[in-house]
């Protein structure tokens, strides 16, 4: 019994250890924090300068984030765009951009995966000028194998390498489904698309293949955006050099990117959002 006593003794006294020990440790964080604010409160009021907290609400941060967008992109809002091919739409991240630059413009969004196209949609339910379809593009038509990654950014119709993986670790769970493919030809055969149009392609390596398979639709765009690569992420994936002579062939010009993709291991460049610009003659 005595024994039993001191072990119980024992675990209080470690336990209220425990406790006490984080509240010392929350009281010198809270001391520190002060002192330093304290400290360059008053460094800044020797020269004349007073530290005001910024509490600007969240609609004024959107709104600020929104005009800047804008602001850098007024070059490609005065090409007056009215016809949008969102290719990989995800939950329709880029469409809601290009809505901001292209109000009136059509905008035909394709999302493979069905959870995701539904969130797609509903983000989309309200817009008149917005038509989705649930489908993967490619250059054949019937069903196919898909590897739906956790990530579902990263999910595509090409299995993913493991420099993918090892630089991106939370890209490493993914499962295969079947998804309906289509060419982008095929779809819009007949149809009367408003010019001057957009193709943007964010496919995860399956570029060449939506290429393919809708080279009448491509070839006649003013402006194509799309994700290039300079490391083999997927298997078989063609890098830039590939993708830079397909759409150069059909006669686009490369104007620059939007944006690059640095591993996060060496700070190595992986992928970039690529522009090119249909030639006139």
């Amino acid at each position: 019994m005595k024994k039993n006593k001191i072990i119980r003794k024992k675990s209080i006294t470690f336990a209220l250890s425990n406790f006490e020990i984080r509240k010392i440790f929350i009281v010198k964080y809270f001391i520190i924090y002060k002192k330093m604010k304290n400290l360059l409160q008053n460094i800044f009021h020797l020269f004349g300068y007073h530290i005001r907290q910024n509490k600007k609400s969240q609609e004024e941060i959107e709104a600020a984030t929104k005009q800047k967008f804008l602001d850098e992109n007024q070059w490609l809002k005065e090409k007056k765009i009215l016809t949008i091919f969102d290719i990989g739409a995800n939950a329709g991240q880029f469409a809601k951009l290009a809505r901001l630059l292209f109000p009136e413009a059509k905008i035909f969004s394709f999302e493979p995966i069905p959870f995701v196209y539904e969130q797609l949609k509903a983000n989309f339910a309200n817009d008149a000028n917005f038509e989705a379809f649930n489908l993967a593009l490619g250059e054949k038509n019937g069903e196919v194998s898909f590897f739906l990654n956790e990530f579902s950014y990263s999910s595509s119709l090409l299995k993913m390498k493991s420099s993918h993986k090892e630089a991106f670790p939370f890209t490493v769970g993914e499962t295969e489904i079947k998804v309906n493919e289509a060419t982008l030809d095929s779809i819009f055969k007949d149809a009367e698309i408003k010019s001057p149009y957009l193709v943007k392609l964010d496919v995860q390596g399956f570029e060449d293949k939506v290429i393919n398979g809708g080279k009448n639709i491509i070839k006649n765009a003013d402006y194509i955006i799309t994700e290039v690569s300079f490391v083999e992420l997927y298997e078989n994936q063609p890098l830039f050099n590939v993708i830079y002579d397909k759409i150069t062939e059909m006669g686009f010009r490369y104007v620059g990117n939007f944006e690059q993709m640095h591993s996060p291991l060496n700070g190595e460049i992986l992928q970039a959002d690529a522009i090119f610009k249909k030639v006139k003659n």
